[in-house]
Parts: C-alpha cells; structure tokens; sequence
C-alpha cells in the first residue's frame, strides 16, 4: 500500500473512533450524576474487556508469542491510557462537554512536536505557526487567571499529554501486534486498577439495570475508539492522521448543546475556531507535500 493510501486508511479510522470516543463521553457524563467516577470505569471496564477479549478470541492471526515479547511497551502505554482517562472523565463531568472536548483536540498539535522529537518527523514553518495558533486556541478555552478557570482544566491538559506520549509509544509497536491485543491489555489495567481501588476506599454505589445498560454502551462505544484509533496510529503518518481528530469537536459542540444544555462565550467559541483552523490547515499542508512528492 503507497504511503498516502495508508495516511487516507489512517484518516478514515481517526475519524471512526473520534465517533466513538465522543459517544462514550457523553455516555459517562450522563452517568456521572448517578454514580461515582471510580464505579463508572470499573463496571464499564469489564463489559470492555470482555467485547475485546471475544473478538480477540476469534481473530486468526494473534501472534501471541509477538504479543508477550512487547507486553512492557504495551503496559507502559495502557499506564498512560489510565492516566488520560482520570484525567479527561475528571474534567469531562466538571466542565462543559464542549470545552473539554475541545481541549483534547490540541492532541493533533502536541503529537506533530512530539513526533518531530522522538520520531524525526519534521514539519516547516507554516505548520509551526499553525501549531502556535491551535495552541493559543487552547488558552483561550481554558482563560488562565479568569474566574472560569480551575484546576479541572489543568486536568484536561493533562489529560492531553498522556494521549501524547500514549500515541508516540503506539507507533513504536509493530504492525503484527493485533490491534485487539493492545486494547485488552490497556482495558484489563484500566479496569483491575480501578477494582483495586474500590477496594481499597471501599467505594460501592448501588446501581440499576439503566445505568448498567448505558455502561455496556459506553464500553461497545470505547472499544470502536480504542481499536481505530489504535490502527489510525500504525496505518498513516502521524502528522498526517492526527488532525483528522478534529472531526470530534463538531459532535461534542451539538452534544453539548442539544444533551447538556450547554452554551459557549465567545472567547471558547474562537479558541475552538484556531484550534480546527490549525489542525486542518495542517492537513492541507501534509496533503499539499505528498501531492509533490
């Protein structure tokens, strides 16, 4: 397959599992008013689990013994991953769904540095100044030393440079790992660390059939964005694949406002603006150089 037919593969699968991804965190935060956050990842982490470790069971081509070789880089990368869900459920149901959701989308921006870092892929002065400007977009959601501003979103920067460093390490993991492996590892440690947790705390809500159906949803909905994103990382480019991330804001700005009753000033309204304008102006950046190529 020719690089720019898997940075278009790589495309399609970002933008499938910005679909789920978003669905989950709508799901969740409608659950967050019925139940802890802990209990919430726990339950939702074993319906996870046991989706993938079916369709894990049934794929052909497991290449277990590949599979247990790299299951430190693997463990070190779900580490991140449990990080990036505390982090973005934490600010996710303290702060408007949309802002949240648009500070997660200067992912695209932070991977293109990281990338040039650790990865040698470089990017020229045009996408430097769009990286800058998706950035201050960032700052003008977040307002530091407004009222609005707290540390739930500092949560969610955080929240952003674990996905970072998360997404770095995943393409460092071959392409004969089944992409199922990689999930069933970081929805197992996800989930034991949560249960372990409870345990420890002794944290236990009761809970009914509504809120266990939409957590069954909620984790078919992450197991969409956990496996897509996973191949949209191994099948492109990196500064190519990510921006496609940005097709999530317009689901979490309808969301926010049809389900959540949610409406933005006009600072977040334009920092939402120069992040998507970076992150597709780098797009058409990377497009433009392949089509020279």
């Amino acid at each position: 397959m020719k690089s720019y037919s898997k940075n278009i593969v790589g495309a399609f699968f970002m933008s499938v599992s910005m679909a789920g991804f978003v669905a989950n965190d709508a799901i969740m935060k409608i659950i967050a008013s019925e139940l802890n956050l802990e209990q919430s990842i726990f339950i939702r982490g074993i319906f996870c689990t046991i989706f993938i470790l079916v369709f894990f069971s049934f794929s052909k081509n497991k290449n277990l013994n590949e599979c247990f070789k790299i299951l430190p880089l693997i463990s070190i990368r779900s580490f991140l991953e449990l990080l990036a869900t505390i982090f973005f459920l934490t600010a996710l149901i303290n702060m408007p769904f949309a802002n949240v959701n648009a500070i997660l989308q200067s992912l695209p921006l932070t991977i293109t540095i990281a990338a040039s870092i650790f990865l040698k892929e470089s990017f020229g002065l045009k996408r430097g100044v769009a990286i800058i400007l998706g950035l201050v977009g960032v700052f003008f959601i977040i307002k530091p030393g407004s009222d609005g501003f707290n540390h739930y979103s500092i949560l969610a920067i955080f929240a952003v440079l674990s996905v970072t460093f998360r997404d770095i390490l995943t393409r460092q993991v071959s392409k004969i790992i089944p992409a199922f492996f990689i999930s069933l590892v970081s929805s197992m440690i996800i989930t034991s660390s949560m249960g372990f947790y409870i345990a420890i705390f002794q944290i236990w809500d009761p809970i009914n059939f509504f809120i266990l159906f939409n957590l069954g949803l909620s984790a078919v909905f992450l197991m969409i964005g956990y496996f897509f994103s996973i191949e949209a990382m191994r099948y492109g480019e990196v500064s190519f694949v990510s921006p496609f991330r940005y097709t999530l804001i317009v689901w979490a700005l309808l969301i926010g406002i049809f389900f959540f009753n949610e409406t933005l000033d006009y600072l977040s309204f334009i920092g939402i603006l120069l992040i998507m304008f970076s992150g597709i102006f780098v797009l058409y950046r990377e497009s433009k150089i392949k089509n020279f190529s």
